[in-house]
């Protein structure tokens, strides 16, 4: 029923458990390697409601609401007159204010690792100029990020 371990069996299994070190020690080492280090995010939302600038609120937890991870926690909210560029009455373009439109400015608290890859939330790479899908149980908006600050 069982035989003796030949010399080619030993190889054999000698393999194996070197392939699964290797493995161990590849997965170890790339956690290793990842910094958890806390940052400020500034995301700027373009042409919103005061409705969505109003129900945003400091303390409410964001998450990627195309990957469902979590982001961080708000810190700060603000906005500004969202302008487009129009030609006015002498033919020269100029900057107007739309009204009922803002520029929402959402400061988040984030813990960002750092790794050879970068910077990265929630399997996310997370650099200025990136655009997240971001939600909350109650709202959710396309922000680009336009600061990142290392605390």
């Amino acid at each position: 029923m069982f035989k003796k371990f030949n010399v080619v069996d030993w190889f054999i299994l000698l393999f194996l458990i070197l392939i699964i070190g290797f493995a161990f020690l590849k997965v170890t080492s790339t956690l290793d390697t990842q910094n958890h280090i806390e940052a400020i995010v500034t995301f700027e939302a373009e042409e919103q409601p005061m409705g969505l600038i109003n129900a945003i609120a400091i303390g409410d937890s964001l998450y990627d609401s195309s990957r469902d991870t979590y982001i961080g926690e708000v810190v700060s909210v603000d906005y500004t007159e969202y302008k487009e560029l129009i030609k006015n009455d002498l033919d020269e373009m100029e900057y107007k204010a739309i009204p009922d439109k803002y520029n929402a400015i959402v400061q988040v608290k984030v813990e960002l690792e750092d790794s050879e890859l970068g910077l990265s939330v929630g399997n996310r790479r997370i650099i200025i100029g990136t655009s997240v899908r971001v939600k909350s149980r109650s709202y959710v908006f396309d922000g680009d990020v336009v600061d990142l600050e290392i605390q």
